[in-house]
């Protein structure tokens, strides 16, 4: 009986792909993995249950397992064909075969029809039956064109269809599909030899391993008994040492605690004599007259004189300072430790091959001494750090448990993530709110820029295709900025920061007055007063371009139409220069303070002060690129993407301080 089909499991749930279910993804280790442990919010590290390889989610790329897909299509095809249904009139009728140019399930109906009609009567059909075998065969299509992908363009890296290549690709290096699967064919071809020589090396080492532990079963029973006599005649020898190390010891302890109790009856005799002496006088001086006093005062004088002057037995501080010497205790350790070497087996003919293990283990032991050493230091430092830090540890506690009730019970979601920095001054927790950004792209300004996979790029090489986009009446596109703002505007109160990319290309030097890109934020009624927000009141900006007269190119940072800080030669202004640049921005929504860093410098550019007119301002974040640069691509980096670490909290910490 068939059991169903045999699909392919997620390597981290365990949960089997299903046909039309979450796609798999490949994870680098070639493994598949959902696509809901993908969209995780609990899990951040995929671990692989084969490979038992962990793999960070944060800021990697996981493809769609396309093989994957197709093994779950045939099994899918092979064990319940019922689940196609015919997509033509989307009926729901169950599909029975497969048109491979039109990519589409057809019932028996349908099919008849798809075969009446002179346009689709000699396309390929299949029945769903066999495609357990062959497959779909299907070639994607330009999401754009909707033409086969059948070009593969070098330079760029992707497939494109002939309408693609027309219209950007044709000064680019090219080749078909098929030549392309054909060249990776004989890649993989070449990968699958390399790996199968490997198998049957491994093959043979298993043999190898399994034969060696037979051997090593043979010996460990005889050598476990030469072993075991031999160290029990040592500990003999070390049980025999002990003995009569013990016994000498309690013959000095005697001796000593003999002199001691020696000592006892002198302190005693002395101690009543004193004690007498002691209560005669105290009497002679209550009762004696003068006249008595007077022939008593050769007797007292004597008798005080003779007990002040007997010697009190002393005991000397180093006297019971007895300790045990390990003389030598190193030596013998070393000589125990070193002691017995073992030697490979010796066969009839292999008398010339003993290999003595000695220079193995001598090198084991010191390597291993000298961990030990290097263990010990770093625990004993390790130890002192904590024993300092057990104080400063309990405060913290105590400050991040008053965090909850101090960050006012802000609803977090999805779209912003929390950082928190703590002053040293006073001991306050700041909380750094870095929300999720986005490029508008209904209110980009088309005519001057394009945004492609989240990405903000000039438009010099890139056709204007903004025709046939319905705009929002209420957001209308920008006419004048080069560039577009952010989805929403910033919060209207705390701490908000992101970071923004650029990856900046000149196929000549740029002449005075041309422009890289901006970043900053401006209230709504100027965002698009012009090309750029700088030099408009109720905004800030860090603008890059060629300063008037220098023929270099400079950062200039403006708040409220004002310059207060400017930076020269940011970028090489030669022909061929690549760079990247790195920004972040971050503004105190309740100071209205802005501060810009650069990133790749790790530095803070400058600080200002906004004055926004109106009651209840909303700021927008900005984001510009220019024509003049060969290619200028501008990504944001917000929420849980930004890398938020302690040099970084040190500057975001300095730049948030009154």
């Amino acid at each position: 009986m068939d059991s169903g089909p045999v699909s392919p499991n997620c390597v981290v749930c365990s949960t089997s792909f299903r046909y039309k279910g979450p796609q798999p993804h490949l994870l680098p280790c070639l493994h598949p993995v959902c696509e809901d442990c993908l969209e995780s919010v609990v899990l951040t590290t995929l671990l692989c249950s084969i490979c038992m390889e962990s793999h960070d989610r944060n800021g990697r790329n996981f493809p769609v397992d396309e093989v994957v897909l197709e093994e779950v299509f045939r099994e899918t095809a092979k064990h319940l064909p019922s689940s196609f249904v015919c997509g033509n009139k989307q009926d729901g009728n169950e599909a029975e075969c497969w048109c491979e140019e039109c990519g589409i399930f057809f019932c028996r109906r349908c099919e008849k029809s798809h075969g009446e009609i002179k346009a689709t009567r000699n396309h390929k059909m299949q029945w769903t039956f066999d495609l357990s075998s062959t497959g779909t065969g299907l070639q994607t299509k330009c999401e754009e064109h909707g033409q086969p992908l059948d070009i593969y363009d070098i330079d760029c890296d992707c497939f494109i269809c002939p309408q693609c290549f027309y219209d950007e690709h044709t000064d680019h290096n090219t080749q078909t599909a098929d030549r392309f699967l054909t060249d990776e064919k004989e890649n993989l071809s070449d990968y699958m030899k390399s790996i199968s020589d490997k198998t049957e090396r491994i093959a043979v080492a298993h043999s190898n391993v399994d034969r060696q532990e037979e051997v090593i079963e043979q010996k460990a029973t005889s050598l476990r008994e030469v072993m075991k006599f031999t160290f029990s005649d040592l500990r003999s020898m070390l049980d025999q040492r002990e003995k009569q190390m013990l016994a000498e010891l309690d013959h000095l302890l005697d001796s000593m605690r003999i002199i001691n109790d020696s000592r006892r009856p002198v302190l005693k005799s002395s101690e009543t004599i004193c004690q007498s002496l002691l209560d005669y006088i105290k009497k002679t001086l209550l009762y004696a007259s003068p006249t008595h006093l007077h022939k008593l005062k050769s007797s007292i004088t004597q008798a005080c004189e003779s007990c002040i002057g007997d010697e009190v037995p002393t005991v000397h501080r180093l006297e019971s300072s007895v300790v045990f010497s390990k003389q030598r205790l190193h030596e013998l350790m070393l000589l125990v430790s070193s002691f017995g070497t073992f030697l490979t087996p010796v066969e009839a003919d292999q008398a010339d091959e003993i290999t003595s293990l000695e220079s193995v283990r001598e090198m084991t032991l010191k390597s291993t001494i000298t961990k030990l050493q290097t263990q010990q230091k770093d625990a004993e430092e390790e130890i002192e750090s904590l024993r300092g830090s057990i104080q400063t540890l309990q405060e913290e506690v105590d400050r991040l448990r008053k965090t909850i009730v101090s960050l006012d019970n802000k609803v977090l979601n999805g779209h912003t993530y929390l950082h928190v920095l703590e002053r040293d001054q006073d001991c306050a927790i700041t909380a750094i709110e870095c929300p999720v950004m986005m490029f508008d792209p209904e209110r980009v300004n088309r005519r001057a820029v394009h945004i492609h996979k989240q990405m903000l790029i000039n438009r010099r090489h890139w056709p204007n295709k903004s025709h046939g986009i319905q705009a929002d009446p209420k957001r209308p596109a920008l006419k004048n900025y080069c560039g577009t703002c952010c989805t929403s505007p910033l919060p209207s109160s705390g701490l908000v920061y992101w970071e923004v990319e650029a990856d900046v290309e000149l196929d000549k030097p740029l002449g005075d007055g041309i422009l890289l890109l901006e970043v900053g934020v401006c209230a709504e009624d100027v965002m698009d007063s012009s090309a750029y927000i700088t030099g408009q009141p109720s905004s800030s900006s860090l603008l890059i371009g060629v300063s008037d007269n220098s023929n270099t190119i400079a950062l200039c940072l403006t708040v409220d139409g004002h310059s207060f800080v400017s930076k020269d030669d940011v970028v090489d202004n030669d022909t061929g220069t690549h760079t990247r640049l790195q920004y972040g921005v971050l503004l105190d929504m309740d100071e209205m303070k802005i501060c810009y860093l650069d990133i790749i410098q790790r530095e803070v550019l400058g600080c200002g002060h906004l004055r926004v007119m109106g009651s209840a301002p909303e700021l927008w974040p900005m984001f510009g690129v220019y024509h003049g640069p060969r290619s200028v691509a501008m990504k944001i980096v917000g929420g849980q993407e930004i890398k938020m670490e302690d040099w970084k909290k040190e500057l975001l910490q300095g730049a948030s301080s009154p």
